[in-house]
């Protein structure tokens, strides 16, 4: 039995689609989700600086208290950042490590954002998006990102969307 030479071509395109197809559907299966949106507002950070004299790397650790949108005491963000790459005309990039220990179980996320070269803080009203990697007790297995926004009152705002 021989297959017509359109035949094998539409075939072959079904083949080579199918994984974007698949990886889109999968996409929107993911969107389509329900999500929980938490906003918290995070005072001013208490920031340590430390700049080891035999490399070009930046670390910055902070810690701030945390409260919820509507004001009330909602735990307390740690995190560090750390310079891995500098001077470039885009800006620093930093790999940010944010823990936010909440009432009932701390959130993680990770990922590297850009910073103002020679700025030790976040460029204010440009929010910047990392990955949610993890959690324990009520965020247990959690995933989905954080966005965070700098005030110009020295606040940060972070919107956590969580996959459910």
């Amino acid at each position: 039995m021989r297959i017509s030479r359109v035949v094998a071509t539409a075939l072959g395109a079904v083949i080579v689609l199918a994984p974007a197809l698949a990886g889109s559907a999968q996409a929107a299966q993911l969107t389509a989700q329900k999500t929980q949106r938490i906003v918290i507002v995070q005072e001013a950070p208490t920031l340590k600086v430390y700049e080891p004299s035999a490399t070009n790397t930046k670390i910055v650790l902070f810690t701030a208290p945390l409260a919820t949108a509507a004001g009330a005491p909602a735990g307390t963000l740690t995190g560090s950042l750390v310079t891995v790459s500098e001077g470039a005309e885009a800006g620093s990039a930093r790999e940010r490590r944010l823990t936010f220990t909440l009432p009932k179980g701390q959130l993680v996320a990770t990922g590297v954002s850009l910073y103002p070269n020679g700025s030790v803080e976040m460029e204010q009203n440009k929010p910047v998006t990392i990955a949610i990697v993890g959690g324990t007790g009520r965020y247990m297995g959690a995933r989905g990102e954080v966005k965070t926004n700098r005030n110009a009152d020295g606040t940060y705002r972070h919107v956590i969307t969580l996959l459910r």
